[in-house]
């Protein structure tokens, strides 16, 4: 089982793409997440998006982590989201339940952050503080070669497998119409093979959790991408649990088990600022 914790092998922010050549004159905040912090002198002793020093705005004992930024709208870029991530994990690192907000999200000011957010949405984000107290999210992602599932699907579907044999038999010319067929007849089947062992994977795995996301898959030999909330506490016996479901289907199947990280999948603030 491939073992790692994002923020382990997370580069460190850079220059994000798509700013702006020149930086404009105009700059508010980058918001990052919301934590429970009523030390207003904390020093944070990061960077963040566009290399900004990350600092925080409060609110009664709540806190928005943010950095100083131009006033433009930020590309969806590997470089850009690698730059939010990370002040979201390193400061989840430091012991705190954070609440993600949206990638990109950018206030004019930190007295618009802190009335028309923190102010007027103060119990919303007290009551999802106290709800992810003590969790994180896992994820686990089970990949499988393409080979091994082709072998099995023939093996399950017998009269595909016979149709191929007799396709195999005939002029190329002549099996067309029979070739497009069991085209359609594989895509399906496939379809279907993959959902039986996303259940069977959710199955072994969600009773230890006490909520779960289902993200697409990419690729062909992705079979399984899921993300788990679970008590802290209780991660070694997940991945106690992930390493016996490893064991039980065999060497034909590779697990990335990702450790701990900021529930991504469970939380995302949303905020409508364009217009303060």
């Amino acid at each position: 089982m491939d073992t790692k914790s994002e923020a382990q092998d997370t580069p460190q922010a850079t220059m994000p793409e798509g700013t702006q050549a020149q930086t404009p004159t105009l700059t508010g905040q980058y918001l990052y997440c919301i934590i429970h912090e009523p030390n207003t002198g904390i020093v944070w002793d990061l960077k963040g998006v566009n290399s900004g020093v990350v600092t925080s705005i409060h609110y009664r004992d709540l806190a928005i982590v943010s950095s100083v930024t131009p006033m433009v709208r930020y590309r969806l870029s590997r470089e850009n989201v690698i730059s939010h991530e990370l002040v979201i994990e390193k400061v989840m690192s430091k012991g705190y339940t954070v609440l993600p907000i949206r990638f990109g999200t950018v206030a004019k000011s930190q007295d618009v952050v802190t009335k028309k957010l923190l102010e007027s949405r103060y119990w919303e984000f007290e009551g999802l503080i106290k709800k992810l107290e003590g969790k994180r999210e896992v994820g686990v992602r089970i990949f499988c070669e393409e080979k091994y599932l082709f072998d099995q699907l023939l093996k399950n579907n017998p009269h595909i497998a016979k149709l191929r044999d007799e396709i195999a038999k005939k002029p190329p010319n002549e099996t067309h119409s029979d070739r497009v067929k069991i085209g359609q007849m594989v895509q399906e089947a496939l379809k279907v093979q993959k959902k039986n062992y996303q259940e069977m994977f959710l199955k072994a795995l969600k009773d230890l959790s006490t909520d779960h996301r289902l993200n697409d898959t990419l690729g062909d030999k992705m079979l399984f991408n899921g993300a788990f909330l679970i008590d802290s506490k209780k991660e070694p016996d997940f991945s106690k649990q992930v390493e016996e479901l490893e064991s039980r289907v065999g060497k034909d199947f590779q697990f990335k088990y990702v450790q701990l990280t900021p529930p991504f999948n469970f939380v995302n603030i949303v905020v409508h600022l364009e217009e303060e």
